[in-house]
This record gives C-alpha cells, sequence and structure tokens, in this order.
C-alpha cells in the first residue's frame, strides 16, 4: 500500500499551528479574546486533569512542544472580564462544563 492506504482521507489530517496559530484558533472557537487563551487553557487543563489517572496531564503535556505545554500549564496574569462577570464565576462554569 505505501505511503497511502485504503481510506485515507488527506483532508482530516491533523493541522500543525504554531503558537499564534493555536492561540488564534484557540480564541475563534472558544469566542474569547486572544489575550485569555493561556488563563482559559490552564483551567481546562486544571479541570480535566481531576478525571486523568495521576500523571496522564504531565505525560500528555511532555509530549506537547515547549510554547503548547506552556500555554497549558498557566499564566501569571489573571483573565480579563467584563461586565460583571469575574473569574470566580469563569471557574465556575468551566467546572460545569468539565462535569457535563
Amino acid at each position: 500500500r505505501g505511503v497511502y492506504y485504503d481510506g485515507w482521507n488527506p483532508s482530516s489530517a491533523p493541522v500543525k499551528y504554531g503558537p499564534e496559530e493555536y492561540v488564534d484558533r484557540f480564541a475563534r472557537e472558544a469566542s474569547i479574546p486572544a489575550a485569555d487563551v493561556p488563563w482559559t487553557a490552564a483551567r481546562i487543563a486544571l479541570i480535566t486533569q481531576a478525571h486523568f489517572p495521576p500523571g496522564q496531564l504531565e505525560h500528555a503535556r511532555a509530549q506537547m512542544p515547549d510554547w503548547l505545554s506552556d500555554i497549558v500549564a498557566g499564566a501569571d496574569e489573571p483573565m480579563q472580564v467584563d461586565g460583571d462577570r469575574n473569574v470566580t464565576q469563569a471557574d465556575d462554569r468551566l467546572e460545569e462544563l468539565a462535569a457535563a
């Protein structure tokens, strides 16, 4: 079969992203500002970590490029929010989504 195999669809092949493209796509698909991506990605990882066996998230992060692992590891800056929303409400909503 060589390089190709039955049923292979090249349009479904994974797409590689650099840091900027990753942040832009994450922000677009999550409907959040790009500045909030590190905070949001870190919170998602933190919440989902409770559902993984011990060490599984760290193992997954070890397979990522350093720049992506750094984004998932978290940011020191708090999420910027608008209006009457606050970080606690955002954390609560992420926990609700993780529990679903």
